[in-house]
């Protein structure tokens, strides 16, 4: 029998979030429903958390004793179900209870070719209990344009879209990588529209083991997957500037952290570099002439440097833009 959306929960040791992740689900004010959630070997107990919801007729368990590719468990979960739309969620996250009414409805007035709608969410420290808003990309009438152009917004709050469940018959997730991600929407935008709900209708959690605080590791994951929407012989040659783009100024914003917040000048110079070597007009960007000229400093005046700036940054009402995007106009302040 078919139901309207099929919510796909991603679990991975996360016990003590785990169930509100999947009573947020359960609180939803739309009825028509199914979850399905795949574990991906937790050690932790979280099985038995589940098995607490073995009972209820709507929700699946797909409870696995090995780790392996998040790509494959997603993959696997999606092709239990039965939705015209599908949801994700992780077990460190949850919604807000009318995130599905809100979205299906928005679905209702848009045409076939929209298979995302997508929006903002809030961030939640799990330390400090402070909650705030997290914006996503709105796209035009570009949408595969806007979404590359879009990382530096934020790109898509990974548990914030719907989308139809054809987006995934074509474009399933890539098992020839660990984990994808939100950038599947890459992908989907080759062939599908965005629509932009302007209502916070998520959470996600940050707590000292998100995967998202690999920083490192998570760049080089990222370019690998640039580097494959760049050779997919869907992606417009039109299009090849814009990932250039985006590219150099991940390269380029990686350094510029890396030298703001660490030792590591090496490091950082190295990222400059490569940006340079992606897309040469970097050079022209206030942030590459800066940052370089901070990593060649000693140490005890770029420690100076950086405190200031960082007084400045935090002080409320400023907003400093340091690069722009081709065709993109910067803005300074609210």
């Amino acid at each position: 029998m078919k139901v309207t959306v099929s919510v796909v929960l991603a679990s991975y040791n996360q016990a003590s979030y785990l169930r509100e992740a999947v009573e947020s689900v359960l609180a939803q004010t739309l009825a028509d429903w199914e979850l399905v959630v795949v574990d991906n070997g937790s050690t932790d107990g979280s099985h038995e958390i589940l098995r607490e919801y073995a009972d209820d007729p709507r929700i699946r368990l797909v409870l696995h004793d090995r780790n392996e590719a998040i790509t494959r468990r997603l993959n696997e979960a999606i092709s239990l179900t039965r939705g015209e739309f599908v949801s994700l969620l992780y077990s460190d996250d949850f919604y807000l209870p009318e995130k599905l009414e809100r979205q299906v409805a928005c679905f209702a007035t848009l045409p076939e070719k929209v298979g995302v709608v997508h929006g903002p969410g809030y961030r939640l420290n799990q330390l400090t209990g402070a909650r705030w808003f997290v914006d996503a990309v709105r796209t035009g009438e570009d949408t595969l344009r806007d979404c590359v152009l879009g990382l530096r917004q934020g790109f898509i709050n990974p548990i914030a879209p719907l989308f139809r469940r054809k987006c995934w018959e074509r474009y399933p997730f890539n098992e020839q990588v660990f984990v994808e991600g939100e950038h599947v929407y890459w992908r989907y935008a080759l062939s599908f529209d965005f629509f932009y709900l302007d209502e916070p209708l998520v959470v996600m959690r940050d707590h000292e083991s998100n995967i998202g605080k690999a920083t490192r590791a998570n760049l080089e994951r990222l370019m690998g997957l640039m580097d494959r929407l760049g050779a997919d012989p869907e992606f417009p040659a039109s299009h090849q500037p814009h990932l250039r783009f985006a590219r150099a100024d991940l390269l380029c914003r990686q350094g510029w952290e890396t030298v703001r917040l660490t030792d590591d000048t090496s490091l950082a110079r190295s990222y400059f570099r490569r940006s340079l070597q992606v897309r040469w007009r970097q050079a022209l960007q206030p942030r590459m002439i800066a940052g370089v000229g901070l990593s060649l400093l000693p140490r005890s005046v770029r420690g100076r440097l950086n405190r200031s700036a960082n007084r400045v940054i935090s002080h409320p009402g400023n907003q400093i833009v340091l690069d722009e995007a081709p065709g993109r106009t910067a803005a300074a302040g609210g």
